[in-house]
Formats: structure tokens, sequence, C-alpha cells
């Protein structure tokens, strides 16, 4: 909200009467708002003026694979393997010639909303004080809403010829029922959970980036070391609606 009173204001040129413009200028800011939510295809500045970054892969429905990437193909550990296999189950899908497969990792995944999700993979490598951590997601896994930190992106071409883009996220533990029923479905307190709940999903099952805050242990005690709980970022639709969208840079 500040930021978009800044915006408008920045936007006044005559100064005799500025609420009156000022007003005029949201009214005007809303209806291009709105006639581009309608027709996405009259925004040539949408997504850095529909461009994107070099090196990066248009995946279509709004998301934009970001490097930084591998340079070669490289193994997975085997609770990654095992997650890859697993998920290959569900699907009845036989992809793979040789055991344990390589990969590509790529470190960013650019979504529709315009946020950037990161990965372990890259943001492992920082100190904690240089970390957006941005690896943290909201995503649709199993017909579930769930939680999980990305260990890293990678792409494979299914014996179909299909090629698939994928994520390995670490889901965190359900949520805590107790605190859930008691704040009315608004507080999602839960756990990291390692390799235990390791999965690969399709990059477009993943819906947002959010915060996973931790607990107080000084106001709630030594028993809530490990839990955390998840803010999303406010008004994130709005912004979306605006076109507004996370500046990328290349890496």
């Amino acid at each position: 909200m500040e930021r978009t009173i800044g915006n408008l204001t920045e936007e006044l040129r005559q100064h005799s009467v500025p609420y009156k413009h000022l007003s005029q200028r949201a009214v005007e800011r809303a209806e291009v708002n709105s006639l581009l939510a309608l027709i996405p295809s009259l925004d040539n500045d949408r997504n850095n003026n529909g461009s994107i970054p070099r090196g990066a892969i248009d995946l279509d429905d709004g998301f934009v694979l970001l490097r930084a990437m591998d340079s070669c193909a490289r193994a997975i550990t085997p609770a990654e393997a095992d997650a890859l296999q697993n998920a290959l189950d569900i699907a009845e899908i036989n992809a793979f010639d040789e055991w344990p497969p390589c990969f590509v990792r790529w470190a960013r995944l650019r979504l529709p909303n315009g946020q950037v999700a990161r990965s372990l993979w890259k943001e492992g490598q920082k100190p904690l004080g240089k970390v957006r951590m941005a690896r943290n997601v909201k995503l649709t896994y199993a017909n579930n809403l769930e939680f999980g930190e990305v260990r890293f992106y990678f792409r494979h071409k299914l014996h179909s010829g299909e090629l698939r883009t994928l994520a390995i996220i670490a889901l965190y533990s359900r949520p805590n029922t107790d605190l859930l029923r008691d704040s009315s479905n608004t507080l999602w307190t839960c756990k990291k959970t390692g390799d235990k709940r390791l999965v690969v999903v399709d990059v477009k099952s993943i819906e947002a980036v959010v915060c996973m805050a931790p607990h107080s242990v000084e106001m709630l005690g030594a028993g809530w070391e490990e839990w955390v709980f998840v803010v999303e970022k406010p008004g994130l639709e709005v912004a979306n609606l605006g076109g507004a969208a996370e500046l990328v840079d290349d890496e």
C-alpha cells in the first residue's frame, strides 16, 4: 500500500489540487490494471518487456526456468533417487536406461505471479546473512496443499520424447492440527522433515514463494525450537493483476 501511494504521488505534475489529481491517477491505474488482467496480450512491459534473461527457458503458462545451472550433469543423492523412483512409480513411467541418473541442476524458477523461487543448491552456498531465502514454496502435491524447500530444478526427456521440467522438494511436515483449528485455519505451523518427505514434482505445481518463520523460543519455550510457521506475501494477487514482477538478474 505504501509503495502504491508513493508511485502515484510520483506521477503528480500539477500540485494546485493534489488530492483531486491523486484520486484521478488512482482511477486511471485501476482501469489500466483491469484491462491488462482481462487482455494480458496488451501488456508489452510484462516480464521485462516480454523477454527473458540470458540463458533462461520459457516453460509457457508464465513459468520461466532461470540460471544458474550446472556445467554438466551430476549425480543425485540416494534419497533424491528414491524420491524420483517413487514419482515414476506413481506415474507408471519407466524413463531411465541407467540408474541412478545424473541431471543438470537449475537454480531458479520465475512464477506466473512474478516471484522468483530459488533453491537450496545455490542459496546453501552463501553465508546466511547474504541469502534472500526464497527457496520455500507453496505447492499442490497429491491434491493436498503443501509447503516445502526446493533442493533444485532439472529437466528430463521421457522415452515418449516429452521434455519435463521438475523440482526436487523437501516437504515440511503436516501442520499442527490444534493450532490450525484454534486459529481458524490461519496459523500453519510445521517442522522440517529432511529427506523423509522428499518428493519430485512438476514445476507448474508450485504456486508461490513463502516465508517459513521460526517461532519465538523465548516466548514459547525450548519445545518450539524446531517449529516454523508460514507467512505468505500480503497483496500478492493484487500485485499480480498490476503486472508487478520481481526483477531478475543474470547469475
